[in-house]
């Protein structure tokens, strides 16, 4: 056997060990809270009660096309976007280097002590953007700004109020809900994108 056919069987055996270790480290996890009260969420796609490097590998075997017994498609989808994409793996990447929070369905990051929502995952259809979001501590941020696309395209909104904390309102934050008839802003000086509202069939727009 010449050295070059050598080599190539020993990264083909060394890569199929790496594999089998991870999935025997996925399956041992998964398993060890077999009798326990597990609380589960969307981006725990193993049901382990946690978000964590074993879900990020699960979804990006599922994107590749592949599917394991312990994957639940259910809670796959991180973001509520309704598909399963590289959008969900980055944000449970950034979800667990403690980058992206999360409240009441509501995705936010933080800075300089302000936070500003960048997705909502929820169903409601007549939703209140708050002033506050809160810490896993119960820690109280100011919500201070609505990101761009933050609520792009969702189709269930029929109402929506804006707490008057929020001076800002991005690039397509509400555009393409097609179903978005009423919005009301309590700030009176938010300052909010001619996109902002794009393709929403408002009817009633009003401020304070």
């Amino acid at each position: 056997m010449n050295t070059l056919l050598y080599n190539r069987i020993r990264r083909i055996s060394v890569f199929k060990k790496i594999v089998s270790f991870v999935l025997v480290v996925i399956a041992v996890a998964t398993c060890s809270t077999v009798g326990q009260a597990a609380t589960y969420q969307k981006g725990d796609v193993n049901k382990d009660g946690n978000i964590n490097i074993f879900d990020v590998t699960l979804t990006q075997i599922y994107i590749a096309g592949d599917t394991l017994a312990n994957f639940t498609l259910y809670y796959a989808d991180f973001n509520g976007d309704g598909s399963i994409t590289v959008n969900d793996i980055s944000a449970i990447q950034l979800y667990m280097a403690k980058q992206l929070f999360i409240y009441n369905d509501f995705f936010y990051t933080v800075a300089n002590n302000t936070a500003t929502i960048t997705n909502y995952r929820g169903t409601a259809k007549k939703l209140s953007v708050p002033n506050y979001m809160y810490t896993d501590k119960q820690e109280a941020i100011k919500v201070t700004a609505i990101g761009n696309k933050a609520l792009y395209g969702k189709y269930q909104l029929t109402e929506v109020t804006i707490a008057d904390n929020i001076s800002k309102i991005g690039d397509y934050a509400f555009a393409n809900c097609k179903n978005l008839t009423t919005v009301t802003i309590k700030n009176d000086k938010c300052h909010i994108d001619s996109s902002s509202f794009e393709n929403c069939p408002i009817s009633s727009f009003k401020f304070g």
